[in-house]
């Protein structure tokens, strides 16, 4: 907190990596809820239960359900929430009726919506990512194929120069033995 006080709101959650969060997991997260006295307990995997019909954030018997793609961003405005709490109700009045609406909040339909336009311009900035990467990747292979029309290209200009330079050059008149000395004429003048 920017006081430099601590928090008494804690943030807990569990990572699951598995196929499906089960009942088993929501009751283990009670139950640390519970026995730790997290104020939100959030229990975070790719692979939300089927009834959390958006995939991204829904909450089971007071834990908080979010799939791990949003997890940052989720806790950071929980976080954020918080403080806001803690700073108002420094007093600690009514510090427990604002966690419990803040709480209220967090789970209702309204941040549900608010935080779907959120995952809304998430999914359209992932699919312009996408987008861009296809179009990069496309351009990155015209430009590799007129490299290699470029490469081929060199290859024909090297190559007919080399077919000319390398042959054995033409013969010269020394070479097919119109030399004087060499016609047997190599008598010796008086």
């Amino acid at each position: 907190m920017p006081s430099g006080k601590l928090l008494t709101t804690t943030i807990g959650y569990d990572n699951k990596e598995k196929d499906d969060v089960g009942g088993s997991d929501i009751e283990k997260a009670v139950r640390d809820k519970r026995e730790q006295g997290i104020g939100y307990m959030i229990v975070a995997s790719r692979n939300l239960p089927k009834k959390i019909k958006n995939r991204y954030l829904g909450e089971s018997d007071g834990i908080l359900l979010v799939n791990t793609s949003i997890l940052v961003e989720y806790v950071k405005t929980i976080r954020t929430m918080i403080m806001r709490t803690s700073k108002i109700s420094e007093s600690m009045r009514g510090q427990k009726t604002k966690q419990e609406e803040l709480f209220q909040y967090i789970i209702s339909e309204r941040f549900r919506r608010s935080f779907d336009r959120v995952l809304d311009v998430h999914t359209k900035q992932c699919d312009l990512q996408t987008k861009e990467e296809k179009n990069h990747k496309s351009l990155w292979n015209s430009r590799k194929e007129l490299n290699d029309e470029l490469i081929d290209a060199y290859y024909d200009i090297h190559s007919g120069v080399e077919r000319i330079t390398d042959q054995n050059p033409p013969p010269t008149q020394e070479d097919n033995g119109n030399n004087e000395e060499d016609n047997g004429n190599n008598e010796e003048q008086p």
